[in-house]
């Protein structure tokens, strides 16, 4: 306060007494907390303080402290819009990296499963094999695939059975994997 004399300080006293209330009123009109209104209606005390010996009279400080308020006010919306903005595509960047790297090991996994699975299905026995094969991917029912091998439907049956059986073996330790992936993903 030094440079400002005892006349100034009184008149700066005043006009905190006189705007203050009025000026955290306003701050409220722009930001959402209490807190936030009373930081932008001190730092235009602040401001006013600095700018003091350009005033010429208690009007020009009455505007001047309600512009700066407002000034302030919009300056802090502005600078919490840019890192909201800034902390939304933060977040969605991490999504997306996290989505990338699920697919991808998704991917992974579809395609080790994929081959543990062809590797089963190709290490049965061929009797097993072809009804196998003929009802999973052909998709003939087993009375279909009985006609076309010539085999009793109950032989087909117990022919595709015994394939899953087996291929559930051989498949055994990567079924819980499988259970897991496909929950998760």
């Amino acid at each position: 306060m030094e440079g400002i004399s005892l006349a100034e300080k009184i008149l700066f006293e005043q006009y905190f007494k006189d705007y203050h209330l009025m000026l955290v009123l306003y701050a409220l009109k722009f930001v959402d907390h209490e807190d936030e209104a009373y930081d932008m209606v001190q730092d235009a005390y602040l401001n006013l303080w600095r700018n003091f010996s350009n005033l010429s009279n208690q009007k020009a400080a009455k505007s001047y402290l309600f512009t700066s308020v407002r000034n302030n006010c919009l300056n802090h919306l502005s600078k919490s819009s840019i890192r909201k903005k800034y902390a939304e595509e933060t977040l969605k960047n991490k999504k997306d990296e996290i989505e990338f790297h699920k697919t991808a090991y998704s991917h992974l996994l579809d395609k080790e499963i994929q081959e543990k699975l062809t590797s089963a299905i190709n290490k049965l026995p061929e009797k097993y094999q072809v009804p196998f094969r003929m009802s999973r991917f052909e998709n003939l029912k087993n009375k279909e695939i009985a006609d076309k091998l010539g085999l009793p439907l109950r032989t087909v049956e117990t022919r595709i059975y015994r394939a899953l059986t087996q291929i559930k073996e051989y498949l055994k330790d990567y079924l819980m994997l499988l259970f897991i992936h496909k929950k998760n993903f």
